[in-house]
């Protein structure tokens, strides 16, 4: 089985694709390559350096599975520019699934986003995949979920399609990000010994582990004609957390640090998430009763021995939104 992974360079990507890898799958990467490597890493496969936008069908040549990680991957990235977050999380992304249908390709695996559900109108009850009530708030989120409803329809008995929503991720990458929830939290505390909190800290954000992400697609591979069509939400079930219970977390790992509330102001992204099915369908395949405080040590243990500083936790090595601004404005992404 050759598989092509869409965004192998990025954070979620590089790790997905050093599995892969290692299970010795035939294995294509296709990036841009905006964003430098916080570890050197050797990619020991084929790869195709190239926009999202520009892909054609010879890039699809021989591929059975489609792994589609390539987007603009927050909302802040998203909001830097609505057209340039339509072009690629949306008309790239129906592009490259009719070009996968017409080339035959068995299996579409799509990453979408739990940021499509916006605002939960009940905070006491979870989210779940088929809920009427998506209001997805920003040009990151619009586009994601305005591509699922598009991919969907393509789906077939010949040509499966997956949808995740995965939680927010955290851990450990090669192609390192400290501008995510929990990764952040954690540097600051270790650099600054202060957990400092952007909003009021009561937004609900369900988190998942990269590693445990990783396994899922993997497996899902394997389980395509079962999963066909399905909406799968990413997440440890009953396990919805606080901005403020995250920063609890970090003080468990690292004690004299202290929290810091910098900004009071109301995020209204928030949502509870319901991840039933997720277990449902892998509850073999990780462990879904995490160990929040392990991971993060684990987490703190490779900002040691890869000598995070201020300069790189802090720059455009590892914050998507300064080193994405810098390009469009040296006009090297448009």
């Amino acid at each position: 089985m050759q598989i092509l992974v869409t965004g192998d360079k990025g954070y979620i990507g590089t790790a997905l694709c050093k599995q892969l890898n290692d299970l010795k799958y035939d294995l294509v990467g296709l990036d841009i390559d905006l964003y430098d490597d916080f570890v050197k890493t050797k990619r020991n496969y084929k790869r195709i350096k190239k926009d999202i936008r520009n892909i054609d069908l010879k890039d699809l040549k021989g591929i059975d599975c489609v792994i589609h990680l390539a987007a603009i991957s927050n909302d802040p990235l998203g909001e830097l520019s609505g057209k340039i977050t339509y072009d690629i999380n949306y008309k790239a992304t129906v592009k490259l699934a009719k070009l996968a249908k017409k080339s035959s390709v068995e299996t579409f695996i799509y990453i979408s986003t739990q940021s499509v559900y916006g605002i939960s109108s009940n905070i006491s009850k979870e989210i779940k995949e088929d809920t009427k009530n998506i209001k997805p708030l920003t040009a990151y989120a619009k586009s994601k979920y305005k591509a699922e409803k598009v991919l969907l329809k393509l789906a077939s008995k010949s040509f499966k399609m997956i949808v995740f929503r995965p939680a927010t991720v955290f851990g450990e990458s090669n192609n390192f990000r400290s501008d995510i929830v929990l990764n952040n939290l954690l540097g600051n505390a270790y650099l600054t010994n202060s957990i400092n909190i952007f909003s009021d800290g009561k937004p609900w954000r369900p988190i998942l582990h990269i590693d445990d992400m990783v396994n899922i697609i993997i497996a899902s591979i394997k389980k395509a004609k079962k999963l066909n069509k399905e909406i799968i939400n990413l997440g440890y079930p009953k396990k919805n957390y606080t901005v403020l219970n995250l920063a609890n977390f970090i003080k468990k790992v690292i004690p004299s640090s202290n929290v810091a509330i910098l900004n009071s102001k109301k995020d209204q992204r928030t949502y509870k998430v319901n991840f039933d099915k997720v277990y449902k369908y892998f509850k073999n395949d990780i462990n879904f009763n995490i160990d929040i405080v392990l991971r993060l040590k684990k987490l703190l243990t490779f900002y040691k021995k890869y000598k995070l500083s201020n300069k790189n936790f802090n720059g455009r090595k590892t914050i998507r939104l300064l080193q994405l601004r810098h390009l469009i404005e040296k006009k090297k992404f448009k």
